[in-house]
C-alpha cells in the first residue's frame, strides 16, 4: 500500500520577544555595575579587593640591637654638643671629641630604625575613651653638663659591651666591640679632664682559647704578643733610665701574654708553636741615630696594630666568649691615648679610620 502524501503545513507563526523580561535598573544592579567595572578598571594595577594590608615591617633581634646602640649614638652626640657649650676650652674639647664619635658610630650603624622612612603610617586603630586620670610626671633629660655626659658614656659603653659579646652577627659584633671600647676610652678621659680618675679593667688572657676561634688565629695573637715583646726590648736597650724600667716591664708583659695564650691553645711545647728566636724589626729601630723617644713612638705604634689582631678575633669568637677580646683591644689603644693620641672612634678597625 503506498502512502498518499501529505499536504504541507503552513508556517509557524514566530512572536519576537525576550528570553526574560525586561526590568528597569535598580539600585542594586546600578551599583553591581559601578564594582564591575572599577575591578576591571584597576585590574592592570594588580589590586585584589581581598588581599589584606601588608604586615608591619618587625625588626629582628640583631636589628634592635644595632638600633639601641645607634640611638644611644644619636643622644650622646646630642648631650656633648650641648654640654661643650660655655666650658673650658680643654673640657669642650673632650667634649667635641665624644660628640663626633659618637656620630660616626650613628653613622656607622646606619641610623636609626624608622618603621615607616617616608613619612607614611598606617591610620591609628579606634579605642573606645578612657577616663581622664591623673597622667605620670615625664622623665626629665639629663641637664647636659660634663656629669651627665659622662655618666651616659658609662650606661651605653657598657651596653654596647654586652651587646657586642652576645650578638649572634659577628661582624656587628666586631663593630660594637669598637663603639664599647671607643665609649670606654672617652669616658676615661672625660673623667680625667673633670679631675677625677678611672681604674681600667686588667686584661686577663683566658685558660682556655675562646670557642669559635681557630688554632691559625691563636698563633697569631701568640706571635704578634711575642714579636711585640722583643721590640719593647730592643726599645729598652736603646734607653735610659726611667724609661729603660718601663720599656723593659711591658717586654715582659707581652712575653707572659704570649706564653699564656700559647697555652690556652694548646700550642706551648709542640711544633705548631709560631713563636721565633728572633723577629725582624722595623727599619726605624735598627738604624745607628734612633732616639729612644722614636723608638718609643715605633712601639707604641706597634702596641695599636695588636689592637687590629684582637679585633678581627671579635667577629670569630662565639657569644659569651669576646670579653677578654674587648679587654684586649682597649689595652693596646689605651696606651697610645695615654701618650697624647686622640680616642678613635673604632679601636681595632683600620678600615673605618
Amino acid at each position: 500500500m503506498t502512502a498518499s502524501p501529505r499536504a504541507p503545513r503552513p508556517p509557524a507563526r514566530r512572536t519576537a520577544r525576550p528570553a526574560h523580561p525586561r526590568r528597569p535598573w535598580g539600585p542594586r544592579a546600578a551599583a553591581a555595575l559601578l564594582l564591575a567595572a572599577a575591578v576591571a578598571a584597576t585590574g592592570g594595577c594588580g589590586l585584589r579587593l581581598e588581599t589584606p594590608p601588608p604586615p608591619t615591617p618587625t625588626p629582628d633581634a640583631v636589628e634592635l640591637v644595632r638600633d639601641a646602640t645607634a640611638r644611644d649614638a644619636v643622644a650622646l652626640a646630642e648631650l656633648a654638643t650641648a654640654a661643650a657649650e660655655g666650658e673650658p676650652v680643654e673640657l669642650a674639647a673632650v667634649l667635641v671629641g665624644v660628640a663626633e664619635a659618637s656620630q660616626a658610630h650613628a653613622t656607622a650603624l646606619g641610623g636609626v630604625y624608622e618603621m615607616f622612612p617616608d613619612g607614611a603610617s598606617p591610620a591609628p586603630s579606634p579605642t573606645p575613651d578612657a577616663p581622664a586620670g591623673p597622667s605620670a610626671p615625664a622623665t626629665p633629660p639629663p641637664t647636659p653638663d660634663a656629669a651627665a655626659v659622662l655618666a651616659r658614656l658609662d650606661e651605653a659603653a657598657a651596653a654596647a659591651a654586652r651587646d657586642a659579646d652576645a650578638v649572634a652577627d659577628g661582624d656587628l659584633a666586631r663593630l660594637l666591640a669598637a663603639v664599647a671600647v671607643s665609649r670606654g676610652l672617652l669616658a676615661e678621659q672625660l673623667a680625667a679632664a673633670t679631675g677625677g680618675s678611672r681604674q681600667p679593667r686588667e686584661l686577663t688572657v683566658p685558660e682556655q682559647l675562646p670557642a669559635g676561634l681557630a688554632p691559625d688565629a691563636a698563633a697569631a695573637v701568640v706571635q704578634s704578643e711575642d714579636a711585640l715583646g722583643m721590640v719593647w726590648e730592643v726599645v729598652a736597650a736603646r734607653s735610659a733610665e726611667p724609661a729603660r724600667t718601663a720599656a723593659a716591664e711591658r717586654a715582659v708583659l707581652h712575653r707572659e701574654r704570649a706564653q699564656a695564650w700559647a697555652e690556652a691553645a694548646g700550642l706551648a711545647g709542640t711544633a705548631d708553636d709560631p713563636r721565633a728566636s728572633a723577629y725582624g724589626l722595623p727599619a726605624e729601630l735598627t738604624g745607628a741615630t734612633v732616639t729612644p723617644e722614636a723608638a718609643v713612638a715605633v712601639a707604641d705604634g706597634l702596641e695599636a696594630d695588636l689592637a687590629v689582631v684582637y679585633a678581627t678575633l671579635v667577629a670569630d669568637a662565639a657569644p659569651g666568649e669576646r670579653g677578654p677580646l674587648l679587654d684586649a683591644v682597649a689595652e693596646q689603644v689605651r696606651r697610645a691615648v695615654a701618650a697624647g693620641a686622640p680616642v678613635p672612634a673604632f679601636p681595632g678597625l683600620p678600615e673605618r679610620a
